[in-house]
């Protein structure tokens, strides 16, 4: 028994192109985004979808709606697949927060589970949260395996594939931030009772 997973990070929005931080706010994609995920949507058209999930952001949603347009789908929301939440850093870029912050950015640059952004998540807080997510729904894919056709699509964020991805490869927590994810990159995996695999990491072809 094994089931195909497809890991999809949402488009883009206005704070993902000016490279701002973003995790609680909830934008919706920009025209950009909404483009791209019109792309994706056309490359995965021959791809059969027993179902979707989707993290419960607006940016996650619309890219879900988009791949679920045409098909008898309805996105599952997962609030649980959600982005960590950046607290005070939230729509700020990363120059901004070294100036605000100095000591906490630079720690947070070597080791981010050594920081607690201050009114945000707990690293150890996000990565407990997202693996619980996975697993559930993991459990159910294989538990559906003989009774769906096609693969499940998952609409999340950077932070959470790269916890899910880091997980199947067996790697320790702290290196998983070195795992690229491209707005809207998508990734497979295959999970089954006999052990996962990680098939496809970070794929933008379909932007031409």
């Amino acid at each position: 028994m094994s089931r195909k997973i497809i890991l999809v990070r949402h488009m883009e929005t206005v704070w993902n192109e000016q490279r701002r931080y973003i995790g609680r706010t909830d934008l919706h994609l920009s025209d950009l985004g909404a483009r791209h995920a019109r792309s994706l949507a056309e490359s995965l058209k021959n791809t059969l979808l027993s179902g979707v999930i989707s993290s419960n952001m607006k940016r996650a949603l619309q890219t879900a709606q988009a791949i679920a347009a045409g098909r008898e789908l309805t996105s599952v929301i997962e609030p649980d697949l959600r982005e960590i939440d950046f607290g005070e850093w939230e729509g700020l870029d990363f120059n901004e927060i070294s100036t605000a912050y100095p000591d906490l950015s630079d720690i947070w640059v070597e080791d981010p589970f050594s920081v607690h952004i201050p009114g945000g998540e707990s690293m150890t807080g996000f990565v407990s949260r997202v693996k619980e997510s996975w697993s559930r729904i993991r459990v159910a894919a294989l538990a559906d395996e003989g009774d769906s056709d096609g693969d499940l699509l998952i609409v999340t964020h950077a932070g959470c594939i790269k916890v899910i991805l880091g997980a199947l490869m067996g790697l320790d927590d702290r290196k998983v931030w070195g795992i690229y994810q491209e707005k809207g990159a998508v990734n497979t995996v295959e999970v089954a009772l006999t052990g996962d695999r990680v098939i496809e990491i970070n794929d933008i072809a379909y932007r031409g």
